[in-house]
C-alpha cells in the first residue's frame, strides 16, 4: 500500500483472505461449496495480477476488469506499448527470475547426487554382509553384444503417444492458469464468481438430503421384494432353440452394423479427400493446422524492441470480397456433402 507521507508497506491479503474463508467454513461447513468456487476465482485473480503487473509488457494479459467491462459494453479498448518500454525493469525481473530457477536447479542437482551416494553407501553396506543390493549378482548389470530391445515397441509406443497428449493437454491448462489463453481465464473466474454467489443462497444441503431421501424410500426399502416378484421372476428363461435365434439375430444385427459403418467410414474418406483436393485448388498446396489453444512448450514474446499501436480503420477502407458461387468447404465437425454446383 502506498500512501503520501507514509513509507510503503505490503499487506498479507492472501493470508487475510485464507484465514478470513477457513474462520467462516470451519463454523458453517454448509459454504464449502461456495468456498470452492470463490478459491477457484480467487487463484485464477492472483495469477492474474501476478501477470498483469509483471514489469515487461508483453507478458502482461488483459484483466478481470477489462473482459468485464468488454462483456457489459460490447467493447473494449486497446493499449499500446512502445519500444524498449520498461526494458530496464524487464530485464532485471528476468534476470532475477533466471537466477531463482538456476538455483531451484542446482538445488535439485545437489539434492539427486546426495541421493545416489546415500544408495552407494547403502549398497557398500549391503555387500559387508554378503547381499547384493541388485539381488541378481553381477548378471544384471547386462550383456555386450545383444540387439537393443524393440520387442516392447508395442507397448510402449502406446503409453509414449498417450503421454504426447497429456502433455498438450498439461499445457492448455497451463496456459489457461497463466492466461495467455486469457479469455477461457476470465470465463472460468466469472463463472466460479457466480457460482460461489448462488451457492451462498441455494440450500444445497436441504437439497441433498431430501435427493438422497426420495432415492433410499424409493430403491431400497422392503417393496422392492414386491418388484422382484412380480416384475423380474416372471421373466421366463429361454430354450435352446429361442436362445439360438436371439443368439442368430445378435449376429445378423452386428454384421449389419459392421457394414453400415465401413460404408460411412468410406463416405468420410472421401469427403476428406474431396476437401483437401478443394482447398489446393483454392488456396494452395501447402496447408498446416493452426491450433485452437495455445498448447507449445515454450510461449514466444515479442522483442524489447517491438512496439505495438492502435490500427484505425475507416468503413471505406474495407474492401469486400466477392464469394464465388459453388459449394462452401465444410470446417472439421461439418458433414456438409462437397457436390460442385454451376453457376
Amino acid at each position: 500500500v502506498s500512501l503520501p507521507f507514509v513509507p510503503t508497506f505490503y499487506l498479507p491479503l492472501h493470508s487475510m483472505t485464507a484465514f478470513v474463508m477457513a474462520v467462516f467454513l470451519v463454523e458453517k461447513p454448509r459454504l464449502l461449496p461456495s468456498f470452492f468456487f470463490f478459491g477457484i476465482a480467487w487463484f485464477m485473480c492472483a495469477v492474474m495480477w501476478l501477470k498483469h503487473y509483471t514489469p515487461n509488457p508483453w507478458f502482461r494479459c488483459k484483466s478481470f476488469g477489462d473482459f468485464f467491462i468488454a462483456l457489459i459494453l460490447g467493447y473494449q479498448s486497446a493499449g499500446e506499448i512502445e519500444a524498449h518500454e520498461n526494458e530496464e525493469k524487464a530485464i532485471a525481473s528476468k534476470e532475477e527470475w533466471d537466477q531463482r530457477v538456476k538455483a531451484a536447479e542446482e538445488a535439485a542437482v545437489k539434492a539427486a547426487e546426495e541421493a545416489a551416494k546415500a544408495a552407494e553407501a547403502e549398497e557398500e553396506l549391503l555387500k559387508e554382509f554378503g547381499e547384493n543390493a541388485q539381488g541378481e549378482g553381477e548378471e544384471t548389470e547386462g550383456h555386450k553384444g545383444f540387439p537393443k530391445i524393440s520387442i516392447l515397441k508395442p507397448i510402449l509406443f502406446p503409453i509414449q503417444q498417450n503421454l504426447a497428449l497429456v502433455c498438450h493437454y498439461v499445457r492448455v491448462v497451463r496456459n489457461v492458469i497463466i492466461w495467455e489463453e486469457s479469455y477461457y481465464s476470465f470465463w472460468i473466474t466469472f463463472v466460479s464468481l457466480v457460482l460461489g454467489i448462488v451457492f451462498v443462497f441455494l440450500p444445497w444441503v436441504f437439497l441433498l438430503k431430501w435427493m438422497l431421501r426420495i432415492i433410499v424410500w424409493t430403491f431400497l426399502g422392503p417393496w422392492m421384494f414386491f418388484v422382484d416378484k412380480c416384475y423380474l421372476q416372471k421373466k421366463k428363461p429361454l430354450t435352446e432353440e429361442q436362445e439360438e435365434k436371439r443368439e442368430e439375430k445378435l449376429e445378423e444385427e452386428k454384421s449389419q452394423g459392421r457394414e453400415e459403418m465401413a460404408d460411412e467410414l468410406r463416405r468420410q474418406r472421401e469427403e476428406e479427400l474431396k476437401a483437401k483436393d478443394m482447398k489446393a485448388a483454392l488456396y494452395g498446396k501447402y496447408e498446416t493446422t493452426v491450433p485452437a489453444v495455445q498448447s507449445d512448450r515454450y510461449i514466444d514474446y515479442p522483442l524489447h524492441s517491438s512496439s505495438a499501436t492502435k490500427y484505425h480503420c475507416d468503413e471505406d477502407d474495407i474492401q469486400a470480397v466477392e464469394r464465388i458461387g459453388g459449394q462452401e468447404i465444410p470446417v472439421a465437425g461439418e458433414t456438409t456433402p462437397l457436390i460442385p454446383k454451376q453457376e
